[in-house]
């Protein structure tokens, strides 16, 4: 595959697998460099992938450069899901959204990393479920369950927020 490929799929990919990591990581800046460092490592071994691949391939070398990220950091470096549409004007509402934040990135962490994994997947990159099944060697219906039930421990988990989402 020749380089012009490899720039259409970070062009399409970059945001999405940032929005996953982060959600993995909770560090903005972590998040970036772990999506750099998964494009660099996938360029290297670019010419062994097939295309039909290339997607799958990035996420799961990002995913697994999260989870290792994650295992290593002793202290995580609390940030909210979206610092920067804070609104400036109303502290009220600022420290509602905080709380609201907080909960949700409790909620998620709450969860097992097979559940984390699909749930994210789903939402944040907006993969299929065959597409999901495939990076990760587990069948669509397995996919199905997983999100199942990581969407009924969120709800669990934030059964206090439900219908105050921003």
């Amino acid at each position: 595959m020749d380089i012009e490929r490899f720039e259409a799929l970070y062009l399409s990919l970059e945001k999405p697998l940032f929005n996953t990591v982060y959600r993995w990581v909770w560090s903005e800046q972590e998040a970036l460099d772990i999506v750099q460092d998964a494009f660099a490592e996938v360029w290297a071994v670019w010419e062994r992938i097939r295309p039909d691949q290339a997607k799958a391939y990035v996420y799961r070398t990002a995913l697994n450069k999260a989870a290792n990220h994650r295992r290593r950091q002793k202290l995580w470096q609390w940030i909210g899901l979206d610092a920067e549409s804070s609104s400036k004007h109303n502290p009220a509402l600022d420290l509602e959204q905080k709380k609201l934040q907080e909960a949700l990135k409790k909620a998620l962490d709450g969860l097992s990393r097979d559940h984390r994994q699909v749930i994210l997947l789903a939402r944040f990159a907006e993969m299929t479920y065959v597409e999901i099944g495939e990076m990760l060697a587990i069948p669509p219906g397995t996919v199905a369950s997983r999100i199942n039930k990581a969407i009924q421990h969120l709800r669990v988990a934030l059964k206090d927020w439900q219908g105050e989402w921003p």
